[in-house]
């Protein structure tokens, strides 16, 4: 009869039976790139470590009730709040009010 009917749990227990088993697609990140990884630590390399500028983008909706975790190293911090989102504009005033 080819109107057999069976439960999902009783396909997916038949499957693993015969050593099938469901696994989670994923995309791999470019980052996981070797020749491309390579690429971007020579580049980084011709800078000190005083040319290099870290940022961290958080937003903050009704939602949001606080950032529980931060991680700081030695060195000059720059923080900036602003309503809505930030534009190209002031950005620059926060580089060259607060980090230049």
């Amino acid at each position: 009869n080819r109107f057999i009917s069976a439960h999902f749990t009783t396909i997916h227990c038949e499957l693993e039976c015969h050593g099938l088993c469901t696994k989670k697609l994923y995309i791999i990140a470019a980052e996981q790139n070797e020749k491309v990884r390579a690429d971007f630590i020579r580049r980084m390399s011709m800078y000190d470590a005083e040319q290099m500028i870290f940022m961290d983008e958080t937003s903050k909706d009704e939602q949001t009730k606080t950032q529980r975790y931060a991680l700081s190293l030695d060195g000059m911090i720059a923080a900036t709040a602003c309503e809505g989102s930030m534009t190209w504009e002031k950005f620059l005033q926060f580089l060259e009010g607060s980090v230049v």
